[in-house]
């Protein structure tokens, strides 16, 4: 008789026992596949955000400042506080040329930022405002005091783009443009506001705003001494779609809609003017430049080939892809993937202890039937592949199973796992609004302080996932089980097969 054919024999004789094996195959098998699919759909998602929103790489000077090389520190003589000034090369047009011939960057967004005093312009009140009305009432505690919360209370953070649709802000949705349209490179003197700071000031497309540099927003001087004057048309007007950590400690220009985008070139300019006064000629100088490529997956690559640009010092410049719009959505993703890996490593580990004990235990009261294969002439892989097809075919039967079990439930349960992960998330977010930090007593811990007010441009976490069992996913599970099943099952006859069958005889 042949093997096969002693395994189906064997198979049909010992119901009971092979149905347990079944049952155990089949759970196994099931949650493997689940989890799997999980797995997967995750790493699917996480590619897909990736390709969606990180296709841009950016680059800006580097602000390491224990750097000697490339940064000096000083003591400001005005404020009395250590201050440093930046020795390394400058981002320019000229490097942004060069970073932009490499093949595979299909377009570039500069960014640099400004702050202009804005008289008549009502911001949404914050910390400078309160003091401000403090300082009406008590204006005896403020004598001496250089800070003068009337000019910082009306004070514009400026951020200029030379593609305001590129900003991260924009990219995510986290703010929509609902009027007008968005800023050019070519555009001067524009600018786009939300439309909580256009109704609060009886705001609308085409109206002019007038922004003023003065000496205290320089220097710290005489806030009347107006040094220049810049007037912006209104060309578009947003609305912010995130929330914000909002205390008595947020600063007016932390405010999510009292942020200003304004053309770049005008920004450039307002810069050059304030370099001059300080006797600096240093041309267009840019904050940021984000550099977007056709092809996501080649982005390591085109990194690569851009910082071997000659003519550049690197040293002065990080050059990193940009992940940061996209992180925290990430999240919820990733602890799939890694709750998936848990409970996939965790169920072969169960499998195989269960399949050690069972099969250990199976194979010990075939001992009989082993001595007897073996005094009649069947060799000794004869007999473990006898024992292996029998395993196999229990495996088959239970994969079957699994794959119709698997494939009714893995989606619901993905994406039940997926909902659960945002809540967690929605949860942390409520209650670093609920609870948020009271402010540093060192003033080198201010900026740090500051940073759980400021709006951050995210992309939201994806609500559902495509969990589906595929084919190579019951292929792999079938692989696994098999290789787990073949090694405990080899291993498990060898202690017995590796006797002579006297002896196996006489151990019964």
């Amino acid at each position: 008789m042949g093997v096969l054919a002693r395994a189906t024999l064997y198979i049909k004789r010992n119901k009971r026992r092979c149905l347990l094996l079944l049952l155990i195959l089949t759970i196994i098998s099931s949650v493997l596949m689940i989890c799997l699919a999980v797995w997967k759909s995750s790493q699917d998602g996480i590619n897909e955000l990736r390709k969606t929103y990180g296709s841009n790489f950016n680059m800006e000077i580097n602000n390491n400042f224990e750097d000697s090389s490339l940064w000096e520190s000083y003591t400001d003589p005005i404020t009395g506080a250590e201050a440093y000034n930046y020795k390394g090369s400058r981002l320019n047009d000229d490097v942004i040329e060069k970073v932009m011939s490499v093949q595979g960057i299909k377009t570039v967004c500069k960014e640099v930022e400004t702050t202009l005093y804005f008289g008549d312009l009502d911001f949404i009140p914050g910390l400078h405002t309160s003091q401000a009305e403090l300082k009406k009432t008590d204006p005896e505690s403020f004598e001496g005091e250089v800070y003068n919360p009337d000019v910082t209370a009306k004070g514009g953070r400026l951020l200029g783009y030379s593609r305001s649709e590129l900003s991260d802000y924009f990219r995510t949705n986290s703010y929509e443009l609902v009027e007008g349209r968005h800023l050019t490179e070519q555009d001067k003197d524009k600018i786009l506001i939300s439309d909580v700071l256009a109704k609060k000031n009886h705001l609308a497309l085409g109206d002019t705003i007038c922004g003023e540099q003065n000496k205290y927003l320089t220097e710290l001087g005489d806030p009347s001494v107006i040094i220049y004057k810049k007037n912006f048309e209104i060309v578009g007007i947003f609305h912010v779609n995130v929330s914000q950590v909002i205390s008595e400690y947020t600063l007016e220009e932390e405010i999510a809609e009292n942020y200003m985008f304004a053309a770049c070139s005008t920004i450039q300019e307002l810069r050059q003017k304030d370099a001059q006064l300080q006797g600096i000629n240093n041309g267009p100088l840019y904050d940021k430049a984000s550099f977007f490529v056709y092809d996501p997956r080649k982005m390591d690559d085109i990194i690569e080939r851009v910082q071997e640009i000659e003519g550049v010092n690197w040293d002065s410049f990080k050059i990193k892809p940009d992940d940061t719009t996209y992180q925290s959505s990430l999240k919820p993703l990733q602890n799939m993937s890694k709750i998936s890996i848990f409970m996939i490593v965790f169920v072969l580990v169960i499998c195989i202890i269960l399949l050690v004990l069972i099969l250990r235990m199976w194979v010990g009261t075939r001992r009989k039937e082993m001595g007897i294969l073996l005094s009649i002439g069947n060799g000794r892989r004869s007999i473990a592949g006898q024992f292996l097809i029998e395993g196999l075919l229990i495996l088959a039967i239970s994969v079957v199973l699994s794959s119709i079990l698997a494939a009714g439930v893995s989606n619901g349960i993905g994406n039940s796992m997926l909902s659960g992960m945002n809540e967690q998330g929605k949860k942390e977010a409520e209650n670093l609004e609920e609870n948020y930090q009271e402010p540093p007593a060192a003033a080198e811990d201010i900026q740090e302080f500051s940073k759980q007010f400021q709006v951050e441009s995210e992309v939201e976490a994806p609500e559902t996932v495509d969990c589906q069992v595929t084919i190579p996913i019951i292929l792999g599970t079938s692989g696994i089980l098999a290789l787990v099943l073949a090694v405990v099952t080899i291993f498990s006859a060898r202690e017995i097969l590796k006797l002579k069958p006297k002896e196996i005889l006489s151990l019964l």
